[in-house]
């Protein structure tokens, strides 16, 4: 009697237990999947730049944007993330303008159960005589105690991130 109790309580935490998947495991998983969606969008932009004699110029470029959406495990014995559910995202956006002026943009969106769990960003970009490089790890946590605006792409990050999650979704359910 006492071994099959041991054994009710052993199965209820086992299938009780909410399991996650690292960063690392979910790279893992991307790298070896060809199962996600792909959605890319060619851009035409101008910026208004300041040269080195304060002069004030309108740079054109042209560039595109990828959103790539991973999705599901394949073949995983598991069974730990649903068929349908979202795993990350990777967005990647470069304009390349006149005079080697360019805006080079990739982010890594780590998703836990369908919902935004943490970034990875690289900006970079050469605009006039403004040149930057950063890379930063933040979690969802993080932006909802500060919003980065250190950023040339978007004025407000978690703006940005709003707006671009409900543009994920909406070609996620397109697409599935």
């Amino acid at each position: 009697m006492k071994n099959i109790i041991l054994f009710l309580l052993f199965s209820v935490s086992s299938f009780s237990q909410d399991y996650s998947l690292t960063k690392k495991q979910i790279d893992s998983i991307c790298l070896r999947s060809k199962d996600f969606i792909d959605q890319k969008t060619p851009l035409k932009k101008s910026k208004k730049i300041t040269l080195k004699n304060k002069q004030i110029k309108t740079l054109n470029g042209t560039g595109s944007e990828i959103i790539r959406i991973f999705k599901h495990l394949e073949n995983d014995p598991r069974n730990i993330v649903e068929t349908y559910e979202i795993i990350k995202v990777s967005y990647e956006y470069l304009v390349n303008y006149s005079f080697g002026n360019f805006e080079y943009v990739f982010i890594d969106i780590y998703y836990k159960q369908n919902t935004v769990d943490s970034f990875f960003i690289e900006e970079r970009y050469k605009l006039g005589k403004e040149i930057k490089s950063q890379q930063v790890f933040l979690s969802q946590s993080n932006l909802e105690e500060e919003d980065l605006t250190d950023f040339n792409f978007c004025k407000s990050f978690k703006d940005w991130i709003t707006e671009k999650s409900k543009e994920i979704n909406t070609i996620f359910h397109k697409k599935t």
